[in-house]
């Protein structure tokens, strides 16, 4: 599911991050409170550049696991037809 940075982490004014329910990242609990540095990485997830992002994430038992950031379905509409060929074009090869 869908969830915005924002609603999982806290952000404090010195940058670092403290997750606001209990949350796994790269195989690594973190609980409610736990304040780690921006620049931290766990497992795949590098704060610095998820930071603001909406995440993909899947509950278990009142605990959240990162998956990823949300990245949105991919377009799934038919491109539109080739243009076709205009009548004056036609006549004049004919």
């Amino acid at each position: 599911m869908r969830v915005r940075f924002r609603d999982v982490f806290h952000v404090h004014p010195d940058g670092s991050v403290a997750p606001r329910m209990p949350v796994v990242v790269g195989g690594v609990q973190l609980a409610p409170g736990v304040e780690f540095g921006r620049r931290v990485r766990i497992g795949s997830v590098h704060f610095a550049a998820v930071a603001g992002r909406d995440l993909e994430v899947e509950a278990n038992a009142g605990t959240l696991f990162l998956l990823r950031t949300y990245v949105p379905p991919p377009d799934r509409r038919a491109p539109p037809p080739p243009p076709s060929p205009s009548s004056v074009l036609v006549e004049a090869l004919v």
